[in-house]
């Protein structure tokens, strides 16, 4: 019984397929300069977003820090152009800060970019800001396969000492 309890155990762990542990990751958004700090995060890789016609960008919306106040504004990113890439803060906010397209692939499909940029407003030109993309450390997250073999094998202890506790009580 133990010999077949043991082969089974590990043919299912060997041959049960790996599945991939899966994180999203986020990107933390901080904008300094002027006197103010504003801050958000946004996925990496953001799927809840509007593609603009227009102008090729896209849009979202997220919580946005300014000095320590947290309030709900539409972002839109721009794609370049003209005028170049940037950020335009939507209501309650209503400013725009340009400089690099701050994203890769299509604006249906985009993945943010990291590092530092500089930032500025067309319209106050005293507005200079610097940007920073910085990737959020996930928590490590445990292979589904890793937890199954040590539930595994918590499962033979168990089953050897009290097949084992048995013996000696004959």
């Amino acid at each position: 019984m133990r010999r077949t309890l043991f082969t089974l155990a590990v043919l299912t762990s060997a041959l049960l397929p790996s599945i991939a542990a899966h994180a999203d990751t986020i990107d933390d958004f901080v904008f300094t300069g002027t006197g103010s700090i504003i801050t958000f995060s946004l996925p990496v890789s953001p799927t809840d977003i509007f593609v603009i016609p227009n102008n090729g960008g896209f849009a979202t919306g997220t919580d946005v820090t300014i000095n320590g106040v947290t309030t709900d504004v539409g972002l839109q990113f721009l794609p370049g152009g003209i005028l170049g890439g940037g950020v335009a803060f939507n209501p309650p906010l209503d400013f725009t800060m340009n400089g690099p397209v701050l994203y890769s692939g299509t604006p249906a499909d985009p993945t943010f970019l990291t590092g530092t940029f500089e930032m500025f407003s067309f319209t106050a030109p005293t507005f200079r800001y610097e940007l920073t993309i910085t990737p959020e450390s996930p928590a490590p997250v445990p292979e589904p396969g890793t937890c199954l073999l040590l539930a595994t094998g918590l499962l033979g202890l168990l089953l050897f000492t009290t097949r084992r506790h048995r013996i000696t009580q004959l």
